[in-house]
């Protein structure tokens, strides 16, 4: 990452299953994004199918090939997007996926590792998990990606700090839970937790990408953000009602957190995975 680029946070209420208004909702707020100056656009978990899809997961999934995604493409050869669809892969596999398109392709796709089957969720009930973690290079830096609950599983986002993601990405779907009248929810809370957690840890950008309204009964708080590395600053989108969010994502600020709390450098890798295969393997 060499320089500065406008991230823009699309935080929408997606249709359950309405493929062609949730992309046009898509590439209306793309373009505004465009107007702004943005290099990179985010939506939240499963922005193009919407979250509670219970069995029409089958029916709105889609294939990387698909000319169904060919209106996004065609948006993506200014601007990276990152958005959220149900990807069926060649063996009948259907995954919780982001598609990152870029120059007119796709050049990186992460489906997600946790799947929740608590509560509310029921996750594995409809997809397959997700077996990579892996940080890639675009044109605006290396960058990874993780879908909403793989971020309450820290590891993941040590593991794409240690490969090298100068920003996180993590579109999500969160509920709101545990809250009274005039409370922040728990789950905003912990949101909050998680993601200055994973900036100070692995010294990058933390961008979330939430969902907000209802779906089938249940509301999604918004409160998107972007959160510096280190922790310490953010811009967060408003809470409960639909919101585009703007933010500077600045090499130099990655560098400076980097050159003062080195705990990237100091991480003894080597040590770690020794002791995980001792606790694996007891």
């Amino acid at each position: 990452m060499d320089k500065k680029f406008t991230v823009a946070v699309a935080q929408i209420n997606p249709k359950i299953a309405d493929l062609h208004a949730n992309r046009d909702t898509l590439i209306e707020r793309i373009e505004e994004s465009r107007t702004k100056g943005a290099g990179l656009f985010v939506a939240g978990e499963l922005a193009l199918t919407g979250y509670l899809l219970k069995d029409a997961t089958f029916e709105v999934a889609l294939r990387p090939q698909d000319s169904f995604l060919d209106p996004l493409r065609q948006q993506s050869k200014d601007i990276t997007l990152v958005i959220g669809l149900v990807e069926e892969s060649d063996d009948h596999k259907f995954y919780n996926s982001a598609f990152v398109f870029e120059d007119g392709q796709i050049i990186h796709i992460h489906r997600k590792i946790y799947l929740p089957t608590y509560g509310m969720f029921e996750e594995k009930r409809y997809f397959a998990e997700g077996d990579k973690i892996r940080a890639f290079d675009s044109r605006l830096g290396r960058l990874g990606v993780l879908v909403c609950n793989d971020m309450w599983h820290p590891m993941t986002a040590y593991l794409l700090g240690w490969d090298g993601a100068q920003a996180i990405i993590a579109p999500t779907a969160s509920p709101t839970r545990g809250v009274g009248a005039g409370e922040t929810s728990e789950n905003t809370r912990v949101w909050r937790t998680f993601n200055r957690a994973a900036a100070k840890a692995v010294s990058s950008y933390v961008v979330q990408a939430n969902l907000v309204g209802f779906q089938d009964g249940i509301h999604f708080w918004g409160g998107s953000e972007v959160v510096c590395p280190g922790g310490s600053e953010c811009v967060q989108a408003e809470l409960n009602r639909e919101d585009m969010l703007y933010a500077e994502i600045d090499p130099n600020r990655i560098r400076t957190e980097r050159m003062y709390s080195p705990v990237l450098r100091d991480e003894r890798l080597r040590l770690e995975l020794a002791e995980l295969e001792r606790v694996v393997n007891k």
